[in-house]
């Protein structure tokens, strides 16, 4: 038995074309939520001298931006 490919007939491939571009728009937010969280940081790092791992933590504790997170960084790199 021969098959040609010109008798081949295939069903194209349904695609969900709004899923795929919700899904792309939610991963480009959550991209630009984690960055601007990690530039938050870096500059909490650069002004009170504490490191960027110990920025974050201490942005995830008492808030990114509160006011509270730049005294308990001061206070926490005087501490240390």
């Amino acid at each position: 038995m021969t098959i040609h490919l010109d008798m081949l007939v295939l069903a194209p491939a349904k695609i969900d074309r709004k899923r795929l571009q919700g899904s792309s728009r939610a991963m480009t937010a959550k991209k630009q939520k984690t960055e601007s969280k990690d530039k938050k940081a870096l500059r909490l790092a650069e002004t009170t001298d504490v490191s960027p791992k110990q920025a974050k933590e201490l942005m995830q504790k008492h808030g990114k931006d509160s006011p509270k997170v730049e005294k308990e960084a001061r206070n926490f790199k005087a501490e240390g």
